[in-house]
């Protein structure tokens, strides 16, 4: 019998970008979950859109969505996500965009991260400090 695993995702991307990372983000999440049901998914975003692209994702039979309490998206996203992934007790975080939160080493969850490029390294100029 195979273990029911939790598994969060950063879901910012998924919910507030068209193309790109959203694009990548929505299919990765979405395939998973056809592919095996059996897991519990979690959503991670600062806040939620309810455009035609996410209706899948918003099911509640397939996804637990999780959002900030507050107007603080960005410091709830890079740190204070952290006591709720460890709350609901995550397997497996997984970061689809280049980052998982700064203080990720209190995470009781491992976690994974997507590297889709490396042009921050390059030009770091073009990237503000919350990017």
């Amino acid at each position: 019998m195979v273990k029911k695993l939790k598994i969060g995702f950063d879901a910012k991307r998924l919910f507030h970008n068209r193309t790109g990372l959203g694009n990548y983000s929505r299919t990765l999440v979405r395939n998973l979950q056809r592919l095996y049901p059996e897991h519990e998914y979690h959503l991670f975003t600062p806040k939620i859109s309810q455009d035609s692209e996410v209706l899948y994702f918003l099911d509640k039979e397939k996804f637990i969505i999780h959002t900030c309490n507050g107007n603080f998206g960005s410091f709830w996203r890079s740190r204070g996500v952290t006591k709720e992934i460890n709350a609901v007790g995550m397997d497996i975080y997984h970061g689809l965009s280049h980052e998982i939160p700064l203080n990720s080493h209190s995470l009781d969850a491992k976690t994974v991260v997507t590297m889709h490029d490396l042009i921050f390294e390059y030009y770091p100029e073009q990237f503000g400090l919350l990017d």
